[in-house]
């Protein structure tokens, strides 16, 4: 006869708290894994809009204000220059390797197309790829930007 004793009943009770105690610990996980990523995200899309460096070499771009030129290596602008393209890049980088999203990135849309289209900007990268293929050197600067803008 199939009787279901006491200790049957327990250890079904137990199973079934478990599986709760599981799918509620994943679910805390995922929601905390998603808050991680949207604070990850409001600090790259922060450090584009308040790092002084960054802000002052995009707004440059945006007003139509830099010319690249023989006196821009060495002026207080390159370092802020490389430094906008250096976050655009690592941001695009995170993109190729699809620690990003296609929606993600579109908060970064405009900013980074308005880089992308600078005639300036497109001549300091066709310098820098110069230089880079000149010393044999195998990987060029901003390769993830330039990739995702297609200014290879």
């Amino acid at each position: 006869m199939n009787e279901i004793s006491l200790a049957d009943i327990i250890n079904s009770a137990l199973l079934l708290v478990t599986a709760f105690g599981v799918l509620a610990a994943l679910w805390q996980i995922r929601v905390g894994a998603r808050s991680q990523r949207a604070t990850f995200l409001k600090d790259l899309y922060m450090q584009l809009r308040s790092d002084p460096a960054v802000v002052e070499a995009f707004y440059k771009i945006e007003y139509n204000e830099f010319e690249y030129g023989e006196d821009f290596h060495g002026s207080e602008l390159e370092p802020k220059m490389d430094r906008l393209l250096t976050l655009i890049d690592l941001v695009c980088e995170m993109r190729a390797q699809r620690i990003m999203t296609k929606r993600e990135m579109g908060f970064f849309e405009y900013s980074f197309g308005r880089v992308a289209q600078d005639q300036s900007v497109r001549a300091y990268l066709t310098y820098l790829n110069n230089f880079c293929t000149e010393n044999r050197l195998q990987k060029k600067p901003f390769a993830a930007f330039q990739a995702y803008a297609q200014l290879k």
